[in-house]
């Protein structure tokens, strides 16, 4: 073509394409399936692991190495090490992170390495402390990457497998299956643990139950599969003889309820159901033999058949006692991250309290912090928008009344789920995947850009 007079000619140039900047391997691999499906594994993993104690631990073994601590130490520094992948590539993990909970874990993070030199067994604080910041990392990580349903699944799937476990050891070797509890010089009681402790046996039940009924109001399993299935867990939870985790359960389901009901509706509905039970109650007791009515309840809801372990709560009240004298002989820095099984060796080893655990552990300001996370816990039981969400976290609050549940040795499933349902309430509003997704160039014109994902089965 010829050009016209006073006009340039441009010679014509290809557009080369500027080769796009590689990231580095361990940044570009998360993009693939396989680190969502170690995620999936390792999760499972943990849940079954975790809660495993066939070898029944006490306070002698925690210096020592057997093949169910190496399998829990190995899980554990696993899920730290995708923990970590996920903070270091998702932008989601961060943002989680700076969160009100992320904050609030934030500053246990900090007061355990201001606490570490005051332990008074540093190496077991150490690797404590190590252990717990990897189970935070991890559950951040796979909420943010797997979403909230998806490791919920994985959780469920793993505590039916330890349940089933413990079921087969129970068939395998009866003797093994169960744990003798010494009430006293003359008294013992045998009680079913299966795989771990009793306790964790029942509260595992108990949490299975609570993901059955979750899973069936958000319609994604029959109500059919509940009947068959609850019972089983609830005669499992009873059989432990751990009383603590059913009646948690049962309270744990009024908030549930309660949102069903709106306005002053509740407390006329409240009202009506609970005067006459208590109006009917006073009027059969003032007509009976109370005592021996009395009588034949403690014996049934009680192992000994003494009144007195339930005015003590199992002699839970004695124990509170020494464990609030340990936190004022160690007020500051406390006695150190998973020491109790040491230092409360005469008194069960453990606080038997969510609140006084951490304080024995970590001093008052440690238990301070713990308030703060149970409070924000507290708010979200009747404002998640997760029904799974919001019976655990009134399931484990109730619990902890008796129960420590965390800072253990090493941690356990309900320690993953509570992290877990810490920052749950805020997932609505980050989407898993975003910064997974990938772009495949066609050619360089902007409008023949496609977006895809890259695992979109998950």
């Amino acid at each position: 073509m010829k050009a016209s007079p006073g006009s340039i000619t441009i010679p014509s140039q290809e557009v080369v394409p500027v080769p796009r900047r590689r990231s580095l391997p361990f940044r570009s691999w998360i993009h693939t399936p396989i680190f969502p499906l170690l995620l999936n594994a390792v999760t499972i993993a943990f849940a079954i692991l975790s809660d495993i104690d066939i070898a029944r631990t006490t306070e002698k073994d925690l210096n020592s190495f057997s093949v169910q601590s190496v399998l829990k130490l190995g899980t554990i520094a696993v899920a730290g090490l995708l923990g970590a992948w996920g903070w270091w590539s998702q932008q989601e993990v961060r943002r989680f992170l700076t969160s009100i909970p992320g904050l609030l874990f934030g500053l246990f993070g900090i007061w355990f390495v201001l606490a570490l030199p005051f332990s008074t067994i540093p190496k077991i604080s150490f690797a404590t402390s190590v252990a717990n910041f990897a189970m935070l990392l991890f559950a951040v990580s796979s909420l943010a990457i797997l979403g909230l349903e998806r490791v919920l699944i994985n959780i469920a799937i793993g505590l039916s497998i330890y349940i089933l476990g413990s079921y087969a050891i129970y068939f395998v070797s009866k003797e093994h299956a169960y744990m003798i509890e010494v009430m006293s010089l003359t008294n013992k009681i045998p009680r079913f643990g299966g795989l771990g402790h009793p306790n964790t046996l029942g509260r595992d039940s108990v949490n299975l139950s609570i993901f059955l009924f979750g899973f069936a109001l958000q319609k994604k399993i029959h109500w059919k599969w509940l009947i068959i299935f609850i019972p089983i867990l609830v005669l499992t939870a009873l059989s432990t003889k751990s009383r603590t985790p059913v009646l948690a359960a049962i309270i744990a389901s009024f908030p549930i309820a309660f949102s069903y009901m709106q306005g002053w509706r509740r407390i006329q509905i409240a009202f009506i159901c609970i005067a006459p039970m208590c109006l009917v109650g006073f009027l059969f007791f003032s007509m009976i033999d109370s005592d021996r009515i009395v009588g034949g309840v403690v014996s049934k809801f009680t192992k000994t058949g003494s009144m007195e372990e339930i005015t003590t709560m199992t002699g839970r009240t004695e124990i509170w006692d020494f464990a609030l004298k340990k936190a004022i002989e160690h007020p500051i820095f406390g006695t150190g991250l998973g020491t109790t099984p040491v230092v409360m060796a005469e008194r069960s080893g453990y606080a038997h309290n969510i609140l006084l655990q951490p304080t024995v552990c970590l001093g008052f300001p440690g238990g301070l912090i713990m308030l703060l996370i149970l409070l924000w816990n507290g708010y979200w039981i009747f404002y998640a928008t997760h029904p799974i969400v919001r019976v655990f976290l009134a399931f484990m609050l109730t619990v902890g009344m008796s129960e420590s549940l965390h800072f253990g040795p090493l941690p356990e499933s309900m320690t993953l789920l509570w992290i877990l349902c810490s920052f749950a309430p805020l997932a609505p509003s980050i989407e898993p995947h975003r910064e997974l997704e990938t772009t495949k160039e066609i050619d360089l014109q902007p409008s023949k850009l496609t977006t895809v994902r890259p695992f979109p089965w998950i």
